[in-house]
Order: structure tokens, then sequence, then C-alpha cells
């Protein structure tokens, strides 16, 4: 006689065996949105491109998060491209 135990998988659980997060895609969505607000710390931004990073190495990133990588890395250099561009003391 065989008997069948059920297992409830959380939604938590689900995420971390396809993203290796515990987080949500929307938890992305609106850092992402804050980041592209201004409103984000260097340091979070770079934590949260970090996770992205991590996430698309096991190749499980939905075109979502991909645009959303993609529009951080551009967030972050950006500001190294403008101070590049500036004139630095003494050069003028």
């Amino acid at each position: 006689m065989a008997v069948r135990v059920a297992v409830g998988v959380h939604q938590a659980d689900r995420y971390r065996a396809i993203y290796g997060t515990e987080k949500h895609e929307d938890y992305y969505i609106e850092m992402g949105e804050k980041a592209r607000a201004g409103a984000l710390p260097g340091d979070e931004l770079a934590h949260l491109r970090a996770e992205l990073a991590e996430m698309e190495s096991k190749g499980a990133l939905r075109p979502e998060l991909k645009r959303l990588a993609a529009d951080l890395d551009a967030l972050a250099a950006a500001p190294r491209a403008v101070r590049a561009a500036e004139p630095v003391h003494g050069d003028a």
C-alpha cells in the first residue's frame, strides 16, 4: 500500500529554486524604478546589480529582468562617463 504525502511548496521556495533568491521579481522591478529615478544609493545599486548578475549566471533571468540589468549597468556607467568627460582642475 503506497502512501502519498503532499508537500506544500511556498512561493519563496519556488523563487529560491528558480532564481537563487527568495525575492519576487517585483522587488527587482521596484528597485529598478527607484534606481532610474536616482533614489537608490550607490551601494544598493551595486548590490541590486550583483543579485541580478548572480541570477543571470544561473540562466533563469526573465526578459524584464535582463532589460533591468542592462539599464542598471548603464546607470552605473553614466556617472563615470560624465566624470571622465569633465575637465580636471588645472587641465583647462
